[in-house]
């Protein structure tokens, strides 16, 4: 076998199941529902493409948890080593559009740069946002080093946690947790969460390939303060404002009167102590029905802060996880192929998409090593809209530069443009770049 390196036995036959979350996407995934989503740093100086290029590849070395492709198995996919060459190239299209395993060489990922951005675009049944970070923050430490080879301290600073082995990054930690927490009961296997469905925010198609992008950067310790001013977390602040927001902007001029519900994906490994980089997260959700009546601002920061706490605990992230360990180890499951699979995955996440208004994701403060920061402008999470769910929120943090990024698939950019007055109007100093 010529493959241009020494290719032990190991990696020649490596093999890895997908986590419980990750099973969903390839069977979900179509050209306007790509479930692909982007994660963006821009440094101070241009990007040099060669060096980021070979950066890719080192971190590959480093992170072969990405150095995957995935195939199809009788019963559900899976991962294999993935013997391509990565490559890079300059951004010339919308994001979030379809991985192409053609065009990218088979992996799961998309590397792409423009003047002084790198992107990092990633299927989501390979990694989550968190993971997709620490394969970011390894990329970009590996191109200033390259870029800068006279910084010392920056040579010094190891681009990953060296302490870990390669064991902890490719953990499935949903089976892990189950394991560990076995008393824990769940509720039936054939329990798909019947939740009504929710508000779906109108507007005029601008195509599935045609993001638009609106991003809102703003001084950190500027919104902090005021959400310390209401009592609340920065989540509860912006989670209020969106749904104020859409209610003002939307909800009370359009026919259909449905709740709005924000979905909000919760990263796991702070609660189970995992390193994993594939998918370790759930999803809880915030409802409003503005049918009741006509909510203050100050209102919603109570509703939305009363369902965080109910929500957000151990006892109910542990029962997720418990719930889908205990459905993917069921026989019956197993047993049944994949083509059928795929027809009831698409019938489940349609039901649970038609649940959700909009995603709000925040990733909150990017850590990036000191060494590194000092190159480093702001970061930008970048996430696909869908069918019924038209306009999403992506929210991070680098060196006091918060960027809060509205993603659309129609033309309209009324919520958004209140969202943005509602700053303004208590003093917070806004910059608003779209593409």
């Amino acid at each position: 076998m010529k493959l241009g390196k020494q290719i032990s036995r190991k990696e020649e036959f490596y093999w890895n199941k997908l986590d419980n979350t990750a099973k969903v996407y390839p069977a979900i995934s179509s050209n306007n529902a790509t479930n692909v989503f982007r994660l963006s740093v821009k440094l101070k100086e241009k990007v040099l493409p060669d060096l980021l290029e070979q950066a890719l590849k080192n971190s590959l070395k480093l992170l072969p948890a990405f150095n995957v492709k995935l195939r199809r198995g009788l019963f559900w996919y899976y991962f294999d080593t993935n013997f391509a060459v990565p490559t890079v190239r300059e951004d010339a299209t919308f994001p979030c559009n379809k991985i192409d395993r053609f065009k990218d060489n088979g992996f799961l990922f998309r590397v792409t740069y423009f003047e002084k951005k790198i992107n990092l675009e990633v299927f989501h049944a390979l990694s989550d946002g968190t993971g997709a970070f620490v394969f970011l923050n390894c990329l970009v430490s590996e191109y200033l080093k390259l870029a800068y080879p006279d910084d010392t301290p920056l040579q010094s600073v190891s681009s990953i946690d060296t302490s870990l082995p390669q064991s902890a990054y490719e953990e499935n930690s949903f089976l892990t947790a189950a394991a560990k927490n076995a008393s824990q009961k769940s509720s039936s296997l054939s329990a798909v969460p019947a939740r009504p469905s929710s508000y779906r925010i109108p507007g005029v198609s601008v195509g599935f390939k045609e993001l638009r992008v609106i991003h809102v950067l703003v001084y950190s310790k500027e919104l902090l303060a005021l959400a310390k001013e209401k009592g609340v977390t920065l989540t509860v602040y912006l989670t209020a404002l969106l749904l104020l927001a859409i209610y003002e902007e939307s909800w009370k001029y359009s026919g259909k009167k449905q709740p709005v519900s924000i979905c909000i994906p919760i990263n796991l490994r702070i609660w189970f102590k995992s390193n994993t980089l594939r998918n370790f997260f759930t999803f809880i959700n915030v409802t409003v029905d503005f049918n009741e009546k006509e909510y203050s601002f100050d209102e919603l920061l109570d509703i939305v802060s009363k369902q965080l706490k109910e929500k957000i605990t151990y006892d109910e992230m542990l029962s997720k996880i418990t719930n889908n360990a205990n459905a993917e180890k069921s026989f019956a499951l197993r047993i049944i192929p994949l083509f059928i699979k795929k027809i009831g995955l698409k019938i489940i996440s349609h039901k649970t998409e038609k649940g959700n208004t909009t995603t709000l994701s925040n990733l909150g403060v990017l850590k990036f090593s000191d060494e590194a920061k000092k190159y480093i402008e702001r970061c930008d999470v970048i996430i696909n809209s869908t069918a019924h769910q038209t306009l999403k929120f992506g929210i991070a943090c680098v060196n006091d530069c918060l960027s809060l990024t509205f993603t659309s698939s129609t033309e309209e950019n009324d919520i958004q443009r209140f969202f943005c007055r509602f700053l303004s109007e208590r003093s917070v100093k806004i910059r608003i770049i779209t593409n």
